[in-house]
C-alpha cells in the first residue's frame, strides 16, 4: 500500500539535522519499497545527503553537499514538478537518514515529502 511522509523543520545556522529521525521515513518497513523524495528550502545555503544502512552495508543515494532547491515563495512546496531529488529503491530492513546542512548565517525552514510504493 502506498504511503506518504513529510515534515517542515527549522534548521539553525551552521547546523546539520537528520529530517527522518523518529519519522516513518527512517524505518520504512520490513519489505522492499521504492521512494520518491522531494525537498525544498525557504532560502539558499542548504545542502543535503541521504544515507541508507542495510545491515552493515552503507549506501548513499544522495551524495553529501548536494544543493537543495529554493522555494519560489517562502513557506511553499515542495512542488512535485520541480523539487524531486530522486527515486530510489529501499531494500528490506533499511534505516535511512536525510541530513540537511544549513551553511548560511540564519535559520532556514526545510520541507520534504516522501512517497513510498511497493
Amino acid at each position: 500500500m502506498p504511503s506518504v511522509d513529510g515534515a517542515a523543520v527549522s534548521v539553525a545556522a551552521g547546523a546539520t539535522v537528520n529530517l527522518f529521525t523518529g519519522r516513518m521515513s527512517e524505518f520504512p518497513g520490513g519489505n522492499a519499497v521504492n521512494e520518491q523524495l522531494f525537498l525544498v528550502a525557504d532560502a539558499p545555503g542548504v545542502t543535503v545527503s541521504m544515507l541508507q544502512n542495510v545491515g552493515s552495508t552503507p549506501l548513499a543515494p544522495i551524495q553529501s553537499g548536494t544543493p537543495v532547491n529554493v522555494a519560489s515563495v517562502a513557506g511553499a512546496g515542495p512542488k512535485l514538478d520541480e523539487d524531486l531529488l530522486g527515486t530510489f529503491p529501499v531494500p528490506q530492513n533499511t534505516r535511512q537518514a536525510l541530513n540537511v546542512t544549513n551553511t548560511s548565517g540564519a535559520a532556514i525552514i526545510v520541507r520534504y515529502r516522501n512517497f513510498f510504493t511497493p
